[in-house]
């Protein structure tokens, strides 16, 4: 329990212990929202599945459908890009070292 607590996984630490995508330092754990509201993140998750197979939430296209899931789907393509990048760049580095 005191290790959750030192990550702000129970309440935030007293100083920033991580820093986010966009360089903003954080004191919270980055799961808690995810933990705190699990229904919402896996409609979340469905709904990018279903937008990445081309099915819309709502009938016609893309600028037919509500700003906000627009944007939840701009930031999850883009949020996987940047892990996909951060991935290739480690794995390329572990097969220099390794290879």
């Amino acid at each position: 329990m005191r290790a959750k607590q030192d990550r702000g996984c129970v309440v935030d630490t007293p100083f920033p212990t991580w820093t986010d995508f966009d360089g903003n330092k954080r004191s919270r754990c980055p799961r808690r929202p995810i933990l705190e509201n699990p229904r919402f993140f896996n409609a979340l998750v469905a709904a990018y599945n279903a937008w990445q197979s081309g099915f819309l939430p709502k009938k016609g296209g893309i600028y037919d459908q509500h700003a906000c899931f627009s944007e939840l789907m701009s930031i999850m393509y883009s949020t996987i890009q940047e892990c996909d990048k951060v991935k290739q760049q480690r794995d390329e580095a572990n097969n220099r070292v390794n290879g």
